[in-house]
């Protein structure tokens, strides 16, 4: 065997090594937690004002990642044709949302 050709063993045995090691990586990597979101409360006049997720009520930086994010609501006293009722509104709105709310309309448009 000539040295030419035992090096390309080795690197061939390393390249196997390596894609074992990635294969177990990928196997034993850890599944990205999903957010647990609290089942929403009616809105009504009793938590009026109040702020959902729950956890933007009592953190200011929760609030703000959840504003950032397009996720956090507030309960309010909203007009209607006949009348009043409370109702969960957006703070914010994420961008993406919109983007794919003018592909939505652009398409119904279209059929």
């Amino acid at each position: 065997m000539t040295a030419g050709a035992g090096s390309r063993v080795i690197i061939r045995f390393m390249k196997y090594v390596a894609l074992v090691v990635l294969a177990g990586a990928v196997c034993f990597a850890e599944q990205p937690q999903e957010r647990v979101l609290s089942p929403k409360p009616v809105c009504n006049a009793a938590n009026k004002g109040n702020l959902w997720p729950d956890a933007a009520n009592s953190s200011p930086d929760a609030g703000l990642a959840l504003f950032e994010r397009g996720e956090l609501e507030r309960c309010t006293l909203v007009h209607v044709t006949f009348g009043m009722k409370y109702k969960w509104e957006r703070l914010s709105v994420n961008a993406r949302e919109l983007a794919k709310e003018k592909q939505n309309k652009q398409r119904s448009s279209n059929n």
